[in-house]
């Protein structure tokens, strides 16, 4: 990939490494900074290896739709309870 970077005449100081999450997440902020309307954002499995992206999408506000490996876990709540906080019932 860096060799192509060296055809194309790229500066080694432009270079920089980001995953195809991170990218994803740059074009969808670039959309709307540059007034592209949409309801909401779509994705393959690919891009659910991690919550990281859909947390990053979910705290820009932005309403997503997004197919996950039938491995992938969600949860209705925080499954780590907070630090100081109790699991158990009160007595």
């Amino acid at each position: 990939m860096w060799s192509d970077c060296n055809k194309a005449g790229i500066p080694e100081s432009e270079r920089v490494f980001k995953t195809k999450n991170q990218l994803a997440l740059e074009i969808v902020e670039q959309a709307r900074r540059n007034g592209v309307r949409f309801g909401w954002v779509g994705a393959d499995a690919a891009m659910a290896d991690g919550p990281d992206f859909l947390f990053s999408l979910a705290d820009a506000g932005h309403t997503f739709l997004i197919d996950v490996h039938k491995s992938f876990v969600i949860y209705d709540v925080d499954p780590q309870p907070k630090p100081g906080s109790s699991t158990k019932g009160s007595s």
